[in-house]
């Protein structure tokens, strides 16, 4: 089958790209490769990993019967009735090279999508979400890559090799990298690992491929027999010009895992055998779920919730956020006064650092929190996640969730109490009340006072304080214009509440203070690579 489409599979590996993978085959397994060793594709396609080059022993299939003529036959890989072996609708000579140990290649580009997801047509799609080889990995706890639909053709291979005792099988698979990065791989990288050694491979952009996002890359990577004891990986970065076609080497990727220290378990700590309750599970600073798959939870001294998406860079946009109580979709953790420099750390790491189609599938570590800087860095990263776009604490007064009402705490507001008290009793009566009501500082608050920030910092903090103070006067009138949509009148609103009022009415003062917060961004982005986040 070829590269990922949604239902068809009509998408084609570019020529340019199948040469190059030859030019590697070729240089790892010497000249003679096309005639020593029998090569499978085993979900073909239309052919075209294989169509243009003279391979002796040449084995092509597909699960399509469209796709089948003279050269393709029909077999599905993945739910052949032996999950370990081969059946008996593979041709005669193809059985024996695996019962005659003979030298074996399969040279695949399988689909990239999730089960059910994609590659497959639509027809077939029903039937691979519970194909044999996703079923046995599930029973045998390999993970949550049971899923990928190329860890599948991975797997499947890996249990012909030990099924038949192969002592020369070789994989040369186009996929994402993930199987070699991601912590949901961790389980099949054990076994993989134990059977397969890398030996060489390349990376370059998706959109090389037709209609395909230019935001991640494809790998090629070749696999021999044996045991792979190096976690990191050293692909080379190639590029074409798409006019001439050239191809280029632009650089090499460092592949990497955090099998032994990720930071998703790095940051659950201290919160990971407390004891949760149900509470207003939010989709947004405003915006609470009462019906459907509610996930979020919260344990008790919680500060807010931190949702830290799927460990990795690609997440980073739209899966790492912080919220005033829980995530309707869970997938995070709860914020204590224990964890609290952790989370804005984490945070900071992720939200700073650019996603790019190289680094997209990069996997977050445990920091060194020994390093002489770390401990600046993460006071900074205190301010830094209190202005994120991404920043979802909120303050909500009355609000409804199963059928009780709730008031929502901002733990995160940066200014004193008193202060907002003084202001609202002159400018803003009903935000004065509410002020009242609250016998305690907010933890930020505190801890802000008893911390020492860098200079830029600082003048976040002082400009951030500056529009609070500055809007004061029109914030009743903006709040009595919205009808409280935004809970303006609560004394500690945050960041995500007050934003929209302030590009609105003070537009100046706003622009100059996201200027500032993203040179201030740029800047602890530098230093993520430094502490140990990420690896080069």
């Amino acid at each position: 089958m070829s590269f990922n489409n949604i239902y068809r599979g009509n998408f084609y590996t570019p020529e340019v790209w199948v040469q190059e993978s030859h030019k590697y085959i070729k240089d790892i397994l010497n000249v003679d490769w096309t005639e020593k060793y029998i090569v499978w594709d085993c979900c073909s396609g239309s052919g075209n990993l294989t169509k243009n080059i003279n391979i002796k022993s040449l084995y092509r299939s597909t699960i399509d019967e469209e796709e089948v003529n003279n050269s393709i036959f029909q077999y599905d890989f993945l739910d052949d009735n032996e999950v370990d072996g081969i059946g008996e609708k593979i041709p005669f000579d193809l059985k024996s090279a695996f019962l005659n140990d003979n030298s074996l290649l399969f040279l695949i580009n399988p689909p990239y999508g999730t089960s059910g997801s994609g590659g497959y047509s639509k027809q077939n799609k029903r039937g691979l979400s519970k194909n044999k080889v996703s079923c046995e990995m599930r029973r045998k706890k390999i993970g949550r890559c049971a899923n990928q639909i190329y860890a599948q053709f991975l797997y499947k291979i890996l249990r012909l090799k030990i099924k038949y005792n192969l002592s020369d099988i070789n994989i040369a698979i186009f996929s994402k990298p993930s199987f070699m990065s991601s912590v949901s791989f961790s389980k099949f990288r054990k076994i993989f690992y134990s059977n397969f050694k890398f030996i060489d491979g390349f990376l370059f952009n998706a959109s090389c491929f037709d209609n395909v996002s230019e935001k991640w890359g494809v790998s090629f990577t070749f696999w021999g027999t044996g045991k792979n004891v190096n976690n990191d990986i050293f692909l080379s970065v190639k590029n074409t010009d798409k006019q001439s076609l050239k191809m280029e080497e632009i650089g090499k990727k460092r592949i990497y895992n955090a099998d032994n220290n990720p930071s998703s378990k790095w940051i659950r700590k201290e919160t990971k055998h407390l004891k949760t309750f149900d509470a207003p599970q939010m989709t947004s600073a405003l915006n609470i779920k009462n019906k459907g798959c509610m996930r979020g939870s919260l344990v008790s001294h919680f500060l807010g919730f931190f949702l830290n998406g799927a460990n990795n860079i690609s997440s980073n946009e739209t899966d790492v956020s912080l919220f005033s109580s829980c995530y309707a979709m869970g997938n995070g953790v709860s914020i204590t006064p224990d964890n609290f420099m952790k989370v804005v750390s984490l945070f900071a790491a992720r939200k700073v650092v650019k996603r790019t189609w190289i680094n997209d599938k990069d996997e977050y570590l445990k920091p060194n929190v020994s390093h002489f800087d770390y401990e600046q860095w993460n006071n900074d990263c205190i301010i830094y996640s209190l202005f994120n776009p991404c920043s979802y604490q909120s303050s909500l007064r009355d609000i409804k969730y199963k059928g009780k009402k709730w008031n929502i705490v901002n733990h995160f507001f940066f200014m004193s109490k008193n202060k907002i008290g003084e202001l609202g009793k002159e400018y803003f009566y009903e935000l004065y009340e509410d002020y009242l009501e609250c016998k305690n500082e907010a933890f930020v608050y505190n801890k802000i006072e008893e911390t020492n920030f860098s200079l830029d910092a600082e003048n976040i903090l002082n400009k951030a304080r500056s529009l609070v103070e500055i809007s004061l006067e029109k914030r009743k009138k903006y709040n009595k214009e919205t009808n409280n949509k935004y809970h303006l009148s609560a004394w500690d609103a945050s960041f995500a509440q007050l934003k929209g009022f302030w590009k609105k009415c003070y537009k100046e003062e706003y622009k100059d203070f996201i200027k500032s917060y993203r040179k201030f961004g740029d800047r602890l982005e530098k230093e993520v690579y430094k502490l140990g986040f990420l690896k080069e």
